[in-house]
């Protein structure tokens, strides 16, 4: 799942793609599932649940700690480093609006 993929990435310190598999992670979460029809069944509040939570904390990380890692990489490494400043820029705001979501 993404949810694993995020955290082995995380732990293994795969900051650039630990960043796109979080931010699709939080997409899925917030927006794609919950278009569902079922997502509004009883039946799956814990899942909701769950899914609310895990997202919120997959965006705090995002933000707080794989971000930094990845910009400070990139500012250290500018002629090697596969992204703009500019891209960057922008998974930063895409991220920060993601961590707001979330925290919805």
């Amino acid at each position: 799942t993404l949810k694993k993929a995020f955290y082995k990435l995380r732990e293994s310190c795969q900051y650039s793609t630990a960043l796109a598999v979080g931010m699709q992670f939080c997409r899925i979460a917030l927006w794609d599932i919950p278009q569902h029809g079922y997502y509004d069944s009883p039946k799956y509040i814990n899942f909701k649940a769950q899914n609310a939570e895990d997202a919120v904390l997959i965006a705090d990380l995002t933000v707080i700690e794989i971000l930094p890692q990845v910009l400070s990489y990139a500012q250290l490494n500018k002629t090697k480093a596969k992204i703009s400043m500019s891209d960057l820029e922008g998974q930063l705001q895409d991220a920060k609006m993601l961590r707001e979501e979330a925290h919805k």
